[in-house]
């Protein structure tokens, strides 16, 4: 079925983002509008430097934004593309433009889309006679860390009787999974059903008679046995950088993220006797990844937390060189420099961090293949041995809670309870014997 799911279904349209270096999602980068709050209540110098940190993030974003939009129309020239035209965009974007194949087709290939005021810029790719299923692949593949806002994913059967098996299929399951009845349109493209839940749909029609509606096919070359399938994932925002992930690895892998899509699928398998019985592995989306690197959290980190270390330093120099006298006090940027370095050398000697990373990252020496292997098996029998001692550790802290819940409630580990020791008389002891 995996060889079926790779040959058969392809990408008939893409729309990718990429992602800002501040928290890695699609909107443009800006200030958070808890900063923007705090500098509006600041005043004097604090509201300076308040307003500087929030102009910087809009200089940022713009910045971010430009740069997307440049790498998306390079791409488009690299991959043989050519101006066709320009235009006003949609969904608040102030542009678009659109390439062909050559300046003067009429028939786009891609689009790149701009000047969102919240959204970073977007690549559309359209289906396009089966180029998306060419060009969506390379895309995905070419900028890294992407964003996925939309992937249709299709395939093209020609059986007779397959549509009206798939809609009464969807009928079927409908009324089984409470899912909203699927949508029939007849027209003169043909017979089109739509039907879908949640973050997937699908769209099922006749091919060849929506080609000759269009003009691209005469009417005695149709197929009127040919179906297209085609599925349109729209991710939410939490998704959309795992699905963008999992789709460079091939369209069909987005067809197992949904249950109701994998069933389908599995039923056209079934119908069209690719494989009876077969199910589907399930393909697993990563909610919110972070698609910065390592180096961009760290900036962020840095430029979060400058201010706070800056103050730390200048507080310490003045109280150790000037005896907190802030009246007199006469501090170089320079000095504040060097004390936020102390600072940050003193923590990272105090908590072995350095150290911790080092030997983490296997990097206190060079090992070959071999070695390193090793290295990764002591590491899991630590851990496996750890994980036992704990379990352990656990189980002997219950039973001393067990025994000594028995001991207050006056009875031995052998079902005798007592009071006093019996020797004197004084006390009774009684046996409770088990039934």
């Amino acid at each position: 079925m995996e060889k079926w799911l790779q040959t058969a279904w392809f990408f008939d349209w893409l729309t990718i983002t990429l992602p800002n270096g501040r928290n890695g999602k699609g909107e443009r980068r800006r200030a958070d509008p808890s900063e923007v709050a705090e500098a509006a209540r600041l005043t004097g110098t604090e509201r300076v430097e308040a307003m500087r940190v929030i102009h910087y993030e809009d200089r940022m974003g713009e910045e971010e934004a430009r740069e997307a939009r440049d790498a998306f129309c390079l791409w488009s020239v690299l991959a043989g593309l050519h101006t066709q035209r320009v235009g006003n965009g949609t969904d608040g974007f102030a542009g678009a433009l659109h390439y062909a194949d050559s300046p003067i087709d009429e028939e786009r290939r891609a689009t790149v889309r701009a000047g969102h005021a919240r959204n970073m810029p977007s690549l559309e790719i359209p289906g396009g006679d089966g180029r998306c299923a060419l060009l969506a692949p390379q895309a995905l593949n070419a900028f890294g860390p992407s964003l996925l806002a939309r992937a249709d994913v299709s395939m093209d059967h020609s059986q007779e009787g397959l549509m009206d098996a798939l809609l009464d299929y969807a009928r079927r399951m409908s009324k089984a999974s409470k899912m909203a009845a699927p949508r029939v349109i007849e027209s003169d493209t043909g017979r089109t059903f739509y039907w879908g839940k949640g973050e997937a749909s699908v769209k099922v029609y006749q091919k060849d008679l929506e080609r000759v509606a269009d003009g691209k096919l005469a009417i005695e070359d149709a197929d009127p046995h040919l179906v297209r399938v085609e599925f349109r994932f729209s991710p939410k925002s939490d998704k959309k950088a795992g699905a963008a992930g999992l789709a460079r690895n091939g369209a069909w892998r987005l067809l197992g993220t949904v249950h109701w899509v994998r069933s389908m699928v599995e039923q056209i398998a079934a119908l069209i006797e690719v494989e009876k019985g077969a199910s589907m592995a399930v393909q697993r989306v990563i909610k919110a990844p972070d698609a910065r690197t390592v180096e961009d959290k760290a900036a962020y980190g840095l430029e979060q937390y400058a201010r706070t270390f800056c103050k730390a330093a200048v507080s310490r120099i003045v109280a150790e060189k000037f005896g907190h006298d802030w009246m007199g006090a006469e501090v170089s940027p320079e000095e504040v420099r060097a004390a936020v370095l102390d600072m940050v050398a003193a923590h990272l000697d105090m908590h072995g961090t350095a150290e911790a990373v080092v030997v983490r990252a296997g990097l206190d020496e060079a090992r070959d293949a071999e070695a390193e292997a090793m290295r990764g098996a002591a590491i899991l029998d630590f851990w496996m041995a750890r994980q036992h001692r704990a379990a352990e550790e656990a189980q002997s802290g219950l039973k001393e809670a067990a025994a000594s819940a028995r001991f207050e409630a006056g009875q031995d580990g052998d079902g005798v309870s007592s009071s006093g020791d019996g020797r004197d008389g004084s006390g009774t002891v009684s046996a409770t014997v088990a039934a």
